[in-house]
């Protein structure tokens, strides 16, 4: 099947009144002074990659870092938007770098705000299960990023989750969205897997990441009580998420080395 950029179809226009929000590109029918916006988000369609009406980006909806976007109407920052609104748009793997940055910068943030012992332990255990899924969008956005941006990876992730030329062309690009939204990014041998195959080239190590998940467990399955010997209680410290942190950035900063990032791209991110 022939390589194809995952699109969505905007009827109306897209509008940014909050945060940056990061795509592949994007396409505008019409400047912006020649519609009208009504500032009202609107329906999408998932099967039709489609939106009818406005859509407006801001801290609840945000752009998706392995889309093309294609609005009829224009394409632009509200006039009365939040300071540092704007669009950023990169082809390649730079905008699930970027939202990562934007993401666990947050959560750094948190780590540093006092914390009354009463609520402590459930305020880093929610640090701790956060950081992990940051990791987790991360992979995923940086695996949709790749297949979504280069026709040799998309041919490889077409072998690779075994999407035959029995799915018709009009449904392969969400059969891969959702064959890769199905896949758990903390197993991370599988993870390991499934990279190399599709791109070919290394994946960081990540054995401190694997002993460190099984806290990340506990917490969300367990009531932090270990699986273990189930007397153990594992929540989360100020340190382990802070380690945490460490470690996950490490490792993404590993994930540029890889998958050659620009200077450019870099400097960016710094």
């Amino acid at each position: 099947m022939s390589y194809r950029p995952y699109s969505i179809n905007v009827s109306g226009s897209i509008i940014a009144i909050e945060g940056k929000n990061y795509t592949q590109s994007w396409v505008a029918g019409a400047c912006r002074n020649e519609v009208s916006i009504n500032h009202d988000s609107g329906v999408y369609d998932e099967e039709l990659h489609a939106i009818t009406g406005d859509l407006i980006l801001n801290r609840q909806k945000r752009a998706v870092p392995y889309a093309m976007y294609v609005a009829r109407g224009s394409v632009g920052v509200d006039d009365e938007a939040c300071p540092g609104t704007a669009f950023v748009c990169s082809p390649g793997f730079y905008p699930a770098f970027a939202y990562f940055k934007e993401y666990i910068t947050e959560i750094h943030a948190a780590l540093k705000c006092p914390v009354c012992d009463e609520i402590k332990d459930l305020y880093y255990n929610g640090l701790y299960i956060s950081a992990f899924s940051i990791l987790e969008l991360f992979l995923c956005d940086f695996l949709l990023c790749g297949v979504f941006s280069c026709e040799k990876y998309y041919e490889r992730a077409m072998a690779v989750l075994k999407i035959t030329d029995s799915v018709d062309q009009s449904e392969v690009e969400k059969t891969i969205k959702d064959k890769v939204y199905n896949t758990v990014f903390h197993r991370f041998d599988d993870i390991k897997t499934l990279f190399t195959r599709t791109f070919g080239f290394g994946f960081p190590d990540y054995q401190e990441l694997k002993k460190r998940i099984y806290r990340r467990h506990n917490i969300v399955h367990r009531f932090s009580l270990s699986n273990w010997d189930r007397m153990t209680v594992c929540e989360a410290s100020h340190d382990d998420v802070a380690g945490l942190i460490e470690t996950i950035i490490l490792f993404v900063e590993e994930m540029k080395d890889v998958c050659g990032l620009s200077p450019g791209e870099r400097e960016c991110l710094n």
